[in-house]
């Protein structure tokens, strides 16, 4: 397949069939806005299907976002915001309602086993305001709870200040991925967003996919990325601050 790389202003790189890059790039050029048909809450899939750039509509489904930016640059744990205060952990999904909380709590529960509460703190966020306010999904608490593990609190979106607040962003796709970057105030900032499942060692997903539309066993997945994940992360943490 004749694969095109192109950078977008939004941040982050698209790459995929030439012809359908060269669309999309030609439909921001003449500033014909590009209307994205994204799902709107976590019951949908997490990836572009179709943007339209006012030309035509373009399947982009073979299209990937790519995890580096022009430099090249892999984010790696990042530098404290204030050394004085805890580290502080943001895990983002698409509503905040299955992905991103079970995140949270998992990482919660073993930071608290190591009784390391009062250094590494955590919460998460969504990339939509429609859940804001609902409890985790049911299903997913029954899931972890099946684990000894509970999954609690209540949806809300991710914040400018958010970036300022956490030390360390992690997205659950690629596309929560490319919306997080988009909200970043700047560059600097967006490179403390790094995607979760560069702490998988026990899995090879590149993404943690949403549980909504299977059943039982899809919430079990993601609940053995999450564990296989942030166990990972809080040792590479660990290291980071001597502890």
């Amino acid at each position: 397949m004749n694969t095109h790389r192109t950078k977008f202003p939004c941040g982050f790189f698209i790459a995929g069939q030439s012809g359908q890059v060269e669309t999309f790039r030609q439909g921001l050029a003449s500033q014909l806005a590009p209307e994205v048909t994204a799902p709107k809450d976590d019951h949908t899939a997490t990836h572009l299907s179709t943007i339209k750039t006012g030309l035509h509509v373009v399947n982009v489904a073979p299209l990937c976002i790519d995890r580096h930016d022009q430099d090249g640059y892999m984010p790696s744990v990042s530098t404290m915001t204030n050394p004085s205060e805890p580290y502080r952990v943001l895990f983002v999904c698409w509503g905040n309602i299955c992905r991103s909380p079970a995140a949270e709590c998992v990482f919660r529960t073993l930071v608290e086993n190591e009784g390391l509460a009062e250094r590494i703190t955590c919460d998460s966020a969504g990339t939509i305001d429609q859940h804001a306010g609902n409890p985790p999904d049911l299903r997913m608490r029954e899931a972890a709870a099946r684990r000894n593990i509970v999954v609690d609190g209540a949806s809300r979106m991710a914040m400018a200040p958010d970036f300022d607040r956490f030390d360390l962003l992690l997205t659950m796709d690629d596309f929560n991925l490319s919306e997080l970057r988009a909200l970043a105030p700047d560059a600097e900032h967006a490179r403390n967003i790094r995607p979760f499942c560069e702490y998988l060692t026990e899995h090879h997903e590149r993404e943690v996919p949403d549980p909504y539309f299977g059943g039982p066993m899809g919430f079990d997945l993601v609940l053995d990325l999450l564990e296989d994940g942030c166990g990972n992360l809080l040792s590479s943490i660990r290291e980071q601050l001597a502890i």
